[in-house]
């Protein structure tokens, strides 16, 4: 089960907390309003998932030591309403709760931030989703499909003919004069025509019997 171990999802070597006035009326909280220069704590922040649980860890970067953390929900983080480096964090220790101030020196190291509690409140989302459609599923109904003693099914198609196999299956052959067979061509093509070699004519003249084309080869002296 995914509630019997820990993950560790974003680790950030760096990050600031600032003290904060009280929020705004009728506005967000802006990070002018702090003064970067008068952070009460740095150090490492980790982010740690136990199932659907998130929590925000503040940590000494050489003891490991827990300074602040902060359970996730939807109003324990807020981004400000003037720069996307800093948010307002609402940390608690024991049955106490503050909101502070905390911040980043790289932007993108505030987009990782957003980001990973973006990523694991939909991964808790789709995972109650699947489970909830896995529940209405098993709730339903069987229905058994299976036949039953002595029960049959009806499957219609049409048989082909025992003609249009033969015709489909096998050419038409032609007897040809001379003894063979020829297979007709297949449907498009022009049949071949054989030319005949053209014969040698001889000329032939009734009043000279002995005279032929080949006049060299008379044997007359």
């Amino acid at each position: 089960m995914e509630e019997d171990y820990e993950q560790t999802l974003l680790i950030k070597k760096e990050c600031f907390i600032y003290r904060i006035g009280p929020r705004p009326s009728g506005a967000g909280y802006k990070a002018q309003d702090w003064d970067p220069s008068t952070y009460i704590w740095s150090g490492r922040l980790v982010i740690i998932a136990r199932g659907d649980q998130c929590t925000i860890r503040f940590e000494d970067v050489n003891t490991g030591e827990v300074f602040a953390q902060c359970p996730v929900d939807d109003q324990s983080v807020e981004p400000v309403i003037d720069s996307s480096r800093y948010f307002v964090i609402r940390i608690i220790d024991g049955t106490r709760h503050a909101f502070v101030g905390m911040g980043f020196t790289d932007r993108s190291d505030a987009f990782d931030f957003n980001a990973t509690l973006q990523d694991h409140k939909t991964h808790v989302k789709n995972r109650h989703d699947i489970e909830r459609q896995r529940a209405i599923y098993e709730n339903q109904p069987k229905v058994d499909y299976s036949l039953k003693t002595n029960q049959t099914i009806h499957i219609p198609f049409k048989a082909q003919s025992k003609t249009a196999a033969t015709t489909q299956n096998f050419a038409p052959v032609t007897l040809t004069s001379t003894g063979g067979f020829l297979l007709s061509p297949p449907p498009g093509s022009k049949p071949k025509t054989q030319s005949q070699p053209p014969q040698q004519q001889q000329s032939f003249n009734p009043s000279n019997p002995f005279s032929n084309n080949n006049s060299s080869n008379s044997f007359w002296n």
